[in-house]
């Protein structure tokens, strides 16, 4: 199960919605390792909710999208990103966040 969602070693921690998808993962080195993967958790969630409530609003859709793309590369979600990121839609915050986003994919 461990390697089946992401797991790379002991000690490995995954944070799951209840549909099993992946919301965050860490290795459990300090008490600020696991609140910055609990609020990363969370953060996902209060995205979807978001997005789910206004389908239309393209600067959720893109938080959402970068916020599981740093859990979870899909090619798909990579496409629709940038689709949305070509948008005016978008905040100038979700722009820095994709920047950072695409540095750390170049690496």
């Amino acid at each position: 199960m461990l390697q089946k969602k992401g797991g790379k070693g002991f000690p490995y921690v995954v944070m799951m919605d209840d549909a099993g998808d992946v919301l965050a993962t860490f290795r459990p080195t300090s008490r600020e390792a696991v609140q910055t993967a609990g609020a990363r958790a969370k953060g996902i969630i209060t995205l979807r909710a978001k997005v789910k409530a206004n389908p239309k609003d393209q600067d959720s859709q893109a938080q959402l999208l970068i916020a599981t793309l740093t859990v979870k590369a899909s090619e798909d979600d990579r496409q629709a990103l940038a689709g949305i990121m070509k948008t005016s839609k978008v905040s100038a915050a979700t722009k820095a966040s994709y920047k950072g986003f695409e540095s750390r994919e170049k690496i």
